[in-house]
Formats: structure tokens, sequence, C-alpha cells
């Protein structure tokens, strides 16, 4: 054999690399190992997939091409797109060797409403883009001449891209067309877009052992492929999707700039089972906007749009860790009502399995090993000097990317301080296809990190010391990361505003007070039974424009004891404030008698809340004059919350629970499924409503006498 004819072979190694098996033939999760730098640790990103489209070229080709081949691949093939999305709920069957566990509750593998969503969904995506990386592997191998090298090379370095729905609430233009144009191995071609939807290979496949799909499935909506916010004939209707992603657009965008600024407990933020303020709720906001099989946690996982959807989460919570890099794990334990795998009962710890996913021949994936990106060879923009930046550097870093893309851009217009050790980099989050007439959403040019007095580790700590496995990490309790002061050119705003997020990473501003729930209007006759679905335009946002919906009153009856709820205060909403003035601790209210809740056609069950009794966080922002290095401190900007939590019961999920203060809206947590001792939501900011009613924040008996709720039906009558 010839010099060049090796040359040529050695070449192509890296496209030959297959999926690590066990001999017993387990799949092993180790993410995609392509193009990683083992010298700096630097690792291929996941990309924004409207800067992915925007940028076109060989990355996207494979990304669509793959993705098509993916979808092709036989669905009785555990490996295809039917066997992988299967995994997450439908059709109840076992996955790399692991079936199901006497106890469990013989549904799918994936923990929702409890600690566990958080990191369990991280091998998952890795699972996917392993074996979609495989098919890119494969097409860029297709192309010859010219092209080759550039396709090989693009084929090693990608990575599956995320939907940053927090930034633009659009549904990405490249999952809204039925075909799409790329340029193939042999040229241009168009084909079967598979952003688009999903189509069933064996449908209906009504068997008595596969009950899925079927067209006598309700939540499959009698037809073959999967759909968004479908019409009667079952087609997709985006507009009305990106409507709904609208009406809750600033609670989303605040939601993560909420969750982001003020929550430093990794078990608050990995999922609603403990508070409102977790990643799990605008998650939750997300599967409901698109309707129909997004909307049931059972056959989410067969929409295209699902992967873009959880890639961001994944990196939501990645940003997350970064800037709370001393919990970066579960802490202590909780009772699981139980999984497809899993026994009810079971305690589950950071180092519980996450099943089905091996981290090698003999063990399973746990939070801890699972609990950083470095484990499965990807990284996210905004985290792309982690191997060169000290961990407090790219913490600074990361709340200034978090300030530009979900801020409120009152920092804008500083340095970066870390520029200094070449930590800039900047969000791709807003990108979007300048084909797409969505709007965009405006972003700062530039802006100021908060500048931070860090956990306890020393300056001189690189950021990648920690290998990532998790070990030198005991989730223990840490220092809780308080900002110092930071200058700022902005003017000072006036008194705190509400609702929305506590003034974060940099001083912010919510979003003003959205319209109150409108009074519930009598439920639409259902339609005529034969293929199950409701006619007209099926949104789920309850605004009153003749749609499908049903919506229910929570009448607050007051003069039945319930349970006291004991759920301490946190000062989380006073921790990433750029000036501390000093700390006043809420202190939790007398209980509020218990109430019963009733929506129009049963009774939902028992409702116990508790309001804090609004007191100072004494904590203000620090706005400076123009000279920037001398900030000048402001007044202590008092907030007030309060804080509800429903009895675990019979809800009809899925779910939207809105709260009000009279006719302000003060907050809402979406419902996928039933935590375990049912939805909490913590902190839901009064400022707006206290002063909309002229009220004392200290007279809690009128904010309780204000105080509703609604049940926001998810999904309208289709029997």
């Amino acid at each position: 054999m010839s010099v060049k004819g090796s040359l040529q072979i050695l070449a192509l190694l890296p496209l030959l690399q297959t999926i690590v098996l066990a001999q017993d033939g387990r799949f092993i999760v180790t993410g995609r190992q392509t193009a990683l730098n083992t010298t700096s640790g630097e690792r291929p990103t996941r990309m924004n997939v409207n800067q992915m489209q925007n940028d076109g070229g060989a990355l996207w080709d494979l990304f669509i091409l793959g993705l098509a081949e993916f979808q092709a691949a036989k669905e009785s093939d555990e490996q295809s797109y039917f066997g992988v999305s299967g995994i997450h709920g439908r059709p109840y069957i076992p996955w790399n060797g692991v079936g199901a566990a006497a106890g469990g509750n013989g549904r799918g593998f994936c923990p929702h409403g409890e600690i566990q969503f958080a990191t369990w969904h991280r091998p998952y995506v890795a699972v996917f883009e392993m074996i979609l990386g495989q098919h890119v592997t494969t097409v860029a191998s297709r192309y010859s001449g010219s092209q080759a090298s550039a396709y090989q090379t693009a084929a090693e370095n990608w990575r599956m891209p995320y939907w940053d729905w927090a930034s633009d609430y659009n549904l990405p233009a490249s999952a809204t067309t039925p075909t799409i144009t790329v340029n193939g191995p042999t040229g241009q071609t168009t084909i079967k877009n598979p952003l688009y939807n999903y189509k069933w290979q064996q449908f209906p496949l009504n068997t008595a052992n596969n009950y899925f799909p079927t067209n006598t499935d309700r939540n499959c909506w009698g037809w073959p492929e999967t759909t968004r916010q479908p019409n009667s004939q079952g087609q997709n209707q985006f507009n009305i999707v990106n409507q709904d992603l609208a009406d809750v657009n600033n609670p989303l965008k605040s939601q993560v700039y909420r969750i982001m600024s003020t929550v430093t407990d990794y078990n608050t933020m990995a999922t609603y089972g403990t508070s409102g303020l977790s990643f799990e709720a605008p998650h939750n906001d997300v599967h409901t906007s698109m309707y129909a099989i997004m909307t049931y946690l059972d056959y989410s996982g067969f929409d295209p749009i699902f992967w873009l959807h959880h890639t961001n989460v994944d990196r939501l919570i990645a940003l997350w860790q970064a800037v709370n890099y001393n919990n970066t794990i579960q802490t202590g334990s909780y009772r699981t009502r139980g999984l497809y795998a899993t026994p009810a009962n079971s305690v589950i710890t950071a180092d519980s399995d996450l099943k089905p996913f091996y981290r090698d021949a003999n063990n399973f994936h746990t939070g801890r090993t699972a609990s950083s990106t470095k484990n499965f060879g990807y990284t996210y923009p905004e985290l792309v000097h982690e191997n060169s930046a000290t961990k407090d550097q790219l913490r600074r870093s990361v709340i200034r990317s978090v300030n530009i893309l979900y801020g409120d851009g009152s920092m804008a217009n500083q340095p970066d301080p870390a520029a200094s050790s070449s930590v800039a980099p900047a969000p791709s989050s807003t990108a979007a296809p300048t084909s797409s007439a969505a709007p965009q959403s405006q972003s700062v040019a530039s802006a100021s990190a908060v500048s931070s007095s860090a956990p306890s580790p020393s300056s001189s700590d690189t950021a990648d010391e920690d290998n990532g496995d998790g070990e030198d990490n005991d989730g223990g309790s840490t220092e809780v990361p308080t900002p110092a002061p930071t200058p700022s050119s902005a003017p000072a705003p006036g008194p705190a505003p509400g609702p929305g997020p506590a003034p974060g990473p940099g001083p912010a501003q919510g979003p003003g007070p959205a319209p109150a729930p409108a009074p519930a209007p009598a439920p639409a006759p259902a339609p005529a039974k034969g293929k199950g679905k409701s006619s007209g335009n099926n949104r789920s946002n309850g605004n009153g424009n003749g749609n499908t919906i049903n919506w229910g009153n929570w009448s607050w009856l007051f003069g039945r004891r319930s349970r006291m709820v004991k759920r301490e205060p946190t000062l989380s909403d006073l921790e990433l404030i750029p000036e501390i003035l000093g700390k006043v601790a809420p202190v939790l209210g007398d209980a509020i008698n218990g109430v019963a809740a009733k929506v129009s056609g049963g009774d939902y069950g028992s409702i116990g809340k508790h309001v804090k009794k609004p007191a100072a966080s004494s904590s203000g922002s620090s706005y400076g004059s123009k000279n920037k290095a001398s900030p000048v401190p402001a007044a202590p900007v008092k907030q007030y919350s309060i804080g509800v939590q429903v009895e675990r019961s019979e809800l009809p999920l899925p779910c939207s629970l809105v709260f009000s203060i009279g006719k302000t809206y003060v907050g809402h947590t979406t419902l996928l499924s039933m935590p375990l001792e049912g939805p909490t939501y913590d902190d839901l900011p009064l400022d707006s409503a206290i002063k909309a009613f002229g009220m004392s924040p200290v007279d809690v008996n009128k904010i309780q006498d204000l105080l509703t709720a609604q049940i926001k039906m998810a999904s309208p009558f289709y029997y």
C-alpha cells in the first residue's frame, strides 16, 4: 500500500468512529467524542439553530440530511428515531436492556416534577446527538472532490443545535416549512423537512401489545405524523403557536432571567416540584404552546422540535451551573413516585441511576456524573472559554451574557470585566434566519458582567480544574455568590417594578403586569365524535378570541381550616443584586385558612396557601454616575412576594395555574405532570399589585382577599 493511500485511510478514521457498545451490546453514553482537543480540553459548540441556518454551509446541510436519514431508520431498530424518542414515554418498552421495574409506574423513563429532571435529560439529549451524529458522519462520507474535506471536518465538529425560545419566541423558521433545500453530495436537493414533523412508519399500529401509535388514541389526534396546534384537518397552525409563545413571551424571558439571577439552590432550579422558580416551569410553557403531541409527555419526544427545545433547557442549566459552580448537583434526597424502570418510593440522591443511560459496561450515569457538559463532548457559545478562564472569570462572563440575552439592557455600553482574560464570548442566541419574517428580540450590543465576589475557590483556580465528573463536589452548602457593586451609567429607576424578576445580574426591570385573566367563558361545545379533534383554531392562551378552551374560576373560600403550609421563605431574590446594603430576612406569615377549589364540572381538591408576611429586603441596585469607577449606591428597593402551594390533587393535566391579585397578573405555573407534593409557586411578585391598589404592603388581609387563581386548560375538549 502506498504512503498516500495510508494517509487517506487515516484521514477517514474520525469519520468511521462508531457508537461505543459494551460486550453485551449495551449502548454506552459517552457523548459525541469527535473533534476534541485533548490538550486544551476544548470541545465543539452546540449552536443556536437559527445561527446554524443563517450560516448555512456544511454544518447545516449535514444536520438536515442526517436527521432525515435518522427518521428513515426502521422503527424496529432500538437506535432509530422512533426508538430513541420512545424512551421519554410511549410505547412503554425496554431500551438498552433496561426493562420495567416491579413497583414502577409502567410508563416512560423520564422524571418530571422531581429533581432528576435536570440531569436525566442531559444524557438523553446526548444519546440523540450521538446517533444523529453517526448519520451526519455517514452523509459526510458521500461528498467528493473539493467538498469532501470541508464536509468531513464539519461532520466532526457537528453538535446538536438549540432553540433559544426565551430570547426569540417564534418557532425556528426552519421548522415551519414542509420541504427544505440543502446542498447534498450530488448537488442542491429539496427534501421533506425533517424538522417539520415526524411521520410514523406504522400507523395505525393497533395491536394489543403495542398500543402506539393508534388512530383511536386521542393524544395522537388520529394523525399519522406529529402536529403543532393542528386545526380540524390536522394542518399545523404555526401562527397560533407563535401567538401562544408571544402570550407568555415576557414570562418566558423574565422567568429565565429571574431563575438565573435569584435562584442559588440546585434543587430549586432543577424542578417545579420544589418551587415555581425552576427551568422546568418555562420548559412546560413551551410544551403546551405547541399543543397536541408536545403537550403530552408520553408523546412529546417524537416531535423534532422537542430536541431543539431540550437542548436549550440543557444549555440554560449549564449556564446556571457556571454561575453557581459550587452547587451543581442535587443535595439531600427524596422519594420518587416511580418511573418505568424505578420503583415508587425509591430514595433518589445525586448518586441514583439515570436509567436507561449507561456510562460504562456496568454502571448507569447518575446526577453526579451527568453534572458537567464536559463529560459528553460539547459546550455552548457562552461557555466556550471555560477551559482557559478561572471559574470566577467564566461566572462573570456568563452573567454578562445573561444580562444581554434576557435582561432589560440597563447594563449596556460597559466594558466586560473579564475582557482582560479574553473571556468575552458574544451570545448568539438571538440570531435568526435572515429570510424569516419573524420579529427579532432586541439584544444589547455590549454589556457589563456583574463583578461579583465568588464562592470560596481562589481566582487562581481554573474553570477546568474540576474534571467534570462531580467527584470533588459533594453538593454541600457553600457560600452564596453575592455580587459586588457594578458601575452603571443607566439612570436610577423608580420603585421596583413587578411582576418580573427581582434585580439580578445587573439592575433589571421586570416586564409590566400582564393583563388579568378574563372571566371564564362557558365551555365550548364538544365537537362531534369521530376523529377526536377539535375544530377551529385550537388556541390554548385563553385570550377570549373565540378559541376553544376551558377556563375555570377558582373561588377562594375562607373559613375552612387546612393544613399549615410551612415552606421557609427564601433570600434568593437578594443574592445577585449588584449591591447589597444589608439583608433582612422575610418572616413567614401566619398560615391562612384552607380553601376549597372548585372548577365547573368537578371538585379538584383542597388548596392550602400561605403569604410570606411582606418584609423589606433592604436590597437595592447600584446606579452609577458618568464616572463609572465610582458607583453611587441607591436607596434600598423593597420587594414583596407571596408563595402558594396546592395540595396534591387530581387537577385536569396538562394545565396552567394563573395567579392574580385583583386584576393584576402576578404569575403562573404550567403543569405537565403532578409534583410529588402538589405544585408550589414561591415568590409571586406583589409590587405592582400593591401599587395598583394603593395598599400598604403589610396589609396581608387585603392581599389575601384579592388573591385569585384560574385553571387554564392546555387543550380544548376533543372527546
